[in-house]
């Protein structure tokens, strides 16, 4: 009932993902060979499964058994912390010997990495290769979270039921499923500023369409093709993050990429919010959408400007 809440909720879910992705990302850069985007496209077809049984269990807790959205919260999260320690038991450790971190005291190595936070998020951001691709991530996730975040509220003030938010979830997951490794793949064969440039593009374009339909089946069509370019957008900026930084600084330049996820759906979510305190969702969205389409022309801008110039036979 309050933005403000809303967004203390942003900030403690993207802590916990800027702990959780980079660890899942930098152990994929020490497992995949250089196929590093489209493995990247199998997390998440395998995560497929759970957004899967998710969305049905949205559909029944929601419409099925009548309950509120306070209890489907509160099933997923006892089903998280459970997935938790089923991952803790089955995932090997797979970092060779001279890539580790060798310590005494754990415990001290990880309050100093604490005090060191603000060094490393300064020190990777400063970094001319990474600086580019967390620009890129920064417009990403503001993209995702303002859509993602808001769409339920815009679906169902169409009329449609929470359970249906669910239902489209389900049919938009399986639409991709079988898709997700190819667009991962892209990252693995084109440049990642053209896939982010044109998927956050396409999306925008989305995001304006979705205020213009009512109809289900075109609003799950425009709800695919977002999830889908979001598909081929993170992909890109995780294999890029990963390469430039190399085996030793992996996870803690993934860490900072985290950050800038929980930056840009942070300022999304205020954004959009207070877009939404001032004009109707429909008006909102495509004010957002065209923020978002000029967000990609500075990006693009800035970083051409700070592209190194070409010598002959070498690439700028």
């Amino acid at each position: 009932t309050d933005w403000t809440l809303a967004l203390i909720s942003v900030i403690c879910f993207g802590v916990g993902m800027s702990c959780f992705w980079p660890a899942t990302f930098a152990y994929l850069g020490d497992v995949a060979s250089g196929d590093y985007g489209k493995s990247n496209g199998r997390i998440f077809q395998a995560g497929d499964i759970g957004v899967i049984g998710g969305s049905l269990l949205a559909k029944i807790v929601l419409d099925g058994l009548d309950l509120n959205l306070k209890a489907l919260f509160l099933v997923s999260f006892l089903l998280g912390i459970i997935f938790v320690f089923i991952s803790v038991m089955v995932l090997p450790e797979v970092i060779s010997n001279e890539h580790k971190i060798n310590t005494d005291n754990t415990a001290l190595h990880f309050i100093k990495s604490v005090k060191n936070m603000w060094k490393t998020f300064v020190e990777n951001s400063l970094n001319p290769q990474l600086r580019k691709v967390y620009l890129l991530q920064l417009l990403i996730a503001f993209t995702e979270f303002g859509f993602l975040a808001f769409f339920p509220t815009l679906f169902v003030g169409y009329g449609y039921s929470k359970g249906q938010v669910g239902e489209l979830t389900l049919y938009a997951t399986l639409a991709l499923f079988l898709f997700k490794p190819m667009l991962g793949g892209l990252a693995d064969q084109f440049n990642f500023t053209g896939i982010v440039a044109i998927s956050m593009g396409v999306n925008a374009l989305i995001i304006y369409l979705s205020t213009l339909v009512r109809e289900f089946w075109l609003l799950t069509i425009l709800y695919v093709g977002f999830i889908g370019g979001m598909l081929s957008a993170y992909p890109a900026v995780n294999s890029a993050t990963a390469i430039n930084a190399g085996s030793i600084q992996r996870g803690s330049a993934l860490g900072v990429l985290g950050v800038y996820v929980s930056l840009g759906r942070a300022i999304s979510t205020m954004y959009v919010g207070f877009l939404y305190d001032l004009f109707p969702l429909e008006a909102s969205f495509r004010i957002f959408s065209l923020t978002i389409l000029s967000g990609i022309g500075i990006i693009v801008f800035v970083i051409g400007r700070e592209k190194s110039p070409t010598v002959e036979g070498v690439p700028g």
